[in-house]
């Protein structure tokens, strides 16, 4: 399950996705801010695209690509389906097929 966590760029979302994963940790040990992973990044990240796809990004156009996301978000809670919080700055939006980017 992607609990999306939506707001502007340096708006303290890192912050909130690092206290969060401290709260419901199951250790009383703190996450580190700068461990890669902790917080399970942004939205828009392309190597997790790219990992999860087994499709370079960097050949396809931005419309190809935000046609792909909803299938890499769910790639990305099948592979682990335990809750992630995850930062999101694009705007929620209905895809040229009918489905909804988030």
């Amino acid at each position: 399950m992607i609990d999306w966590l939506a707001s502007y760029p340096k708006s303290g979302n890192t912050w909130m996705r690092l206290m969060l994963a401290n709260y419901f940790s199951e250790t009383d040990l703190p996450h580190d801010i700068n461990q890669p992973g902790v917080t399970n990044g942004i939205a828009s990240s392309r190597w997790r695209f790219d990992d999860l796809l087994g499709i370079d990004s960097a050949h396809l156009t931005d419309r190809e690509v935000l046609a792909l996301l909803p299938q890499v978000f769910a790639a990305l809670v099948a592979q682990d389906p335990a809750p992630q919080w995850i930062k999101v700055h694009d705007a929620q939006q209905q895809l040229p097929d009918g489905r909804w980017l988030f």
